[in-house]
């Protein structure tokens, strides 16, 4: 589902869960060498908070928990 919205969608949707259960971030795992992925997280406006080994941790506030 490359290129087609599948990983837009599901974050928006990962978003709007988290808005209704009052988080305030979203933060996960992945790891270095996904290039592709971390490139996608990028252009979400995810943030690589630390790197340990291979993996890198990322956080993300999208706009709908920042309003």
């Amino acid at each position: 589902m490359r290129n087609q919205g599948a990983g837009a969608a599901l974050m928006s949707y990962l978003a709007q869960v988290a808005k209704d259960n009052d988080c305030t971030h979203l933060a996960w795992n992945a790891d270095v060498r996904n290039i592709r992925g971390l490139s996608f997280y990028d252009r979400l406006g995810a943030k690589v908070t630390k790197q340990k080994g291979n993996r890198c941790f990322l956080t993300w506030t999208p706009q709908i928990l920042a309003v």
